[in-house]
């Protein structure tokens, strides 16, 4: 008769802790088995208590077959569950850095988003200087009230250029004009 086992036999597989299920576990296909009861009559190539095989098929009322090994009635094998969690496999790591990279670029753009503002905020104080510069400076009595300035906001080498530059070339600019 074979061994009766309990749920805290544990048996070791390619080096992972595995728990021997009760009786009244049926397997699944991918579970592994260990065979406890071997019947004399077998259906595929020969078996012997103490394999462990891995269930390719799942047939009626826990019956199983692993590959070639035929068919597996439920008395003579135990269900083995890893008592670790699986390892990780190449889809989860995959998976992990994904998600790493998905949040690296997600804070990669909220620093550009605040560089952003901050260059909004610097361009508009420059429009700000810009309108009271332009209302110091009135026109001549024979002129038109406007005045129109183009000014480049970068340099010759195509860089911002900083905000006291473009004021200061807007003041010269207007004190020229009303020089003539």
């Amino acid at each position: 008769m074979a061994e009766e086992f309990t749920s805290s036999n544990t048996i070791v597989v390619d080096g992972e802790n595995y728990d021997i299920l009760p009786k009244d576990e049926n397997a699944k296909v991918g579970d592994k088995i260990l065979i406890v009861d071997a019947d004399a009559c077998q259906f595929g190539a020969p078996y012997k208590d103490g394999d462990i095989f891995a269930v390719t098929e799942e047939g009626i009322g826990g019956d199983v077959t692993c590959g070639n090994y035929g068919f597996i009635v439920d008395e003579e094998y135990r269900v083995l569950r890893p008592k670790f969690a699986p390892r990780e496999t190449q889809h989860d790591r995959l998976n992990t850095l994904t998600e790493a990279k998905i949040s690296d670029l997600y804070a990669h753009i909220e620093r550009l988003e605040r560089k952003l503002g901050a260059m909004d905020e610097d361009l508009t104080a420059v429009e700000e200087r810009i309108e009271d510069v332009a209302e110091i400076a009135e026109p001549r009595e024979d002129e038109s009230e406007y005045m129109f300035i183009t000014v480049n906001m970068n340099d010759r080498h195509g860089n911002r250029r900083k905000p006291s530059e473009v004021i200061s070339e807007v003041a010269g600019t207007i004190r020229e004009g009303m020089r003539q």
